[in-house]
């Protein structure tokens, strides 16, 4: 979580996101509506070659392979627990408003 890249301050708090955000297989994702549609969608990933395993798909937020959560990689490293408790608290917050919510239809996404 540095500001510099190759030795020169990036201007950003953080170049990370930046790097990052040049692969395919990084930042935002499309919504994809239930797992099913997701899983297709990484199966069809995977399928390319590009991504050795699902490990390889950075995507800001992921269903984790693991355990039967939602990864949520936006936040880069905070060097402060209390920062990351919060974080935590703000990204649970966000995802349960999105499952009460869910009965209602989306809004539409700009093109």
């Amino acid at each position: 979580n540095s500001p510099f890249w190759h030795g020169t301050d990036t201007g950003y708090a953080s170049y990370r996101y930046q790097a990052w955000s040049r692969w395919p297989t990084a930042g935002p994702v499309d919504l994809y509506g239930s797992a099913e549609a997701y899983e297709r969608h990484q199966a069809a990933m995977l399928a390319t070659g590009v991504p050795l395993d699902a490990a390889m798909l950075y995507y800001d937020a992921r269903l984790s392979e693991h355990q039967p959560t939602l990864e949520v990689r936006i936040a880069d490293v905070c060097l402060n627990p209390a920062d990351a408790a919060v974080i935590a608290t703000l990204t649970r917050a966000l995802v349960e408003m999105a499952v009460r919510e869910s009965h209602q239809p989306a809004p539409e996404v700009p093109a």
